[in-house]
């Protein structure tokens, strides 16, 4: 790869990029209405000489670049979380100001400052390597904050060819990860007999077992079981509803919700069974909550919100070829890691088996998201020649 060359590049495109990434960031994407942003991205795209662009039946948008029959896939979500206390934020959260070297909005670490270094970076590979004989594919997926890997499983399921390798785009700050826990969201329903809170001997208070559920559970979270690269799997209990619901009546029904993080080697069918023999009470039922909605091109979806945990081997081949491009790029060894939330890769190598590495630039924000320049621009750097240290094993 020609430093001279692509730091040129980097330095003639930052005010582009900067400027994509702005407007990117103006636009509200929330899960199921990313539209403006894949048309966003897909104006940019087609600025920068990108080929075959288009949106798939979920709504992701894609766009390729190169030649020959064998696919890499770069991947970063469209969708953002909501903003839940503007006024707890130093700027305007959709402003996509930029100072003190960073530019701040919803989207800026997770996860639209990645998608943009990757549509620029993917122009810069092309420059370099005009006569390379595979494909890279650039994506913005939709429903990650949702339904974490829809999009992606979605995408691969239309490709008419598979990629050979996958890169997600999520924060690491600056680290490759090779993998994370998976989640399942999980529903706890107790059975109680309700009646009249002034008469509370005649029912059964469905409040009262689930108590006795939650005691259970905290004893169940030590006995997880753990693995000696993604860690232990964890259980929190988030909330409890009950019903009817009323102040005088004993409820008959309470439902409680479990954030269930789930380590190497457990199934959907060994986590519920996990919960079922540490909650041996009659009166409860476990299951996966459902997700049904509709892509913002109308497309239905119905699943359950189990998302697989997911490893790359240590030594695959993916591994070195993304080492090899941070010693290219900064000329040092990055670290290489896991992450500790959910990313696309639940749908490329969690469902589909397609080996997949990941690389962002910043972190997760709730309050004050932003994105070091700096970071973007040798997050740039760093995907371009992940597209290139791929050639040898492609």
């Amino acid at each position: 790869m020609s430093k001279e060359f692509l730091n040129k590049f980097v330095a003639d495109n930052e005010k582009k990029l900067l400027d994509f990434l702005k407007e990117l960031i103006s636009i509200k994407s929330p899960s199921a209405g990313e539209k403006s942003a894949a048309e966003c991205t897909a104006k940019e795209m087609k600025k920068l000489g990108y080929e075959n662009i288009r949106f798939d039946g979920a709504g992701n948008v894609i766009g390729e670049l190169g030649r020959g029959g064998k696919l890499l896939l770069l991947s970063a979500h469209l969708d953002t979380a909501g903003v839940a206390d503007p006024g707890a934020w130093s700027v305007e959260p959709y402003s996509g100001e930029i100072k003190d070297g960073k530019i701040f909005g919803r989207g800026a670490g997770d996860n639209k400052g990645a998608l943009s270094a990757m549509v620029y970076a993917g122009k810069l590979w092309k420059e370099l390597h005009p006569g390379a004989d595979y494909k890279v594919l650039v994506a913005g997926t939709v429903l990650e904050e949702d339904a974490d890997g829809y999009g992606m499983q979605a995408l691969i399921e239309e490709l008419p060819v598979k990629p050979s390798f996958v890169m997600v785009g999520k924060p690491s700050n600056g680290a490759i990860n090779r993998g994370h826990r998976g989640r399942m969201e999980v529903q706890i329903s107790v059975k109680g007999e309700g009646c009249h809170a002034s008469t509370p001997e005649k029912g059964k208070n469905a409040l009262y077992i689930a108590a006795k559920v939650l005691n259970a559970l905290e004893d169940y979270a030590g006995k997880l079981p753990s693995d000696s690269f993604l860690g232990k799997a964890s259980l929190a209990a988030t909330l409890l509803d009950v019903k009817p619901g009323k102040f005088n009546m004993v409820p008959d029904n309470a439902v409680i919700c479990v954030d269930r993080r789930i380590t190497a080697g457990e199934t959907y069918e060994s986590v519920i069974e996990g919960f079922k023999k540490a909650l041996p009470f009659h009166e409860v039922e476990v299951s996966c909550f459902p997700y049904k909605n509709k892509t913002w091109t109308n497309k239905s979806i119905e699943l359950e919100k189990y998302f697989p945990s997911w490893v790359l081997p240590e030594d695959h081949p993916l591994v070195k070829a993304a080492v090899d491009a941070g010693l290219e790029a900064f000329n040092k060894n990055l670290q290489v890691g896991k992450w500790t939330v959910s990313t696309d890769g639940v749908g490329s190598m969690g469902r589909h088996g397609i080996p997949t590495i990941g690389y962002g630039p910043g972190e997760r924000r709730v309050v004050d998201d932003h994105q070091k320049i700096a970071d973007l621009l040798d997050a740039v750097r760093f995907y371009a020649g992940f597209c290139h240290s791929v050639k040898s094993v492609i």
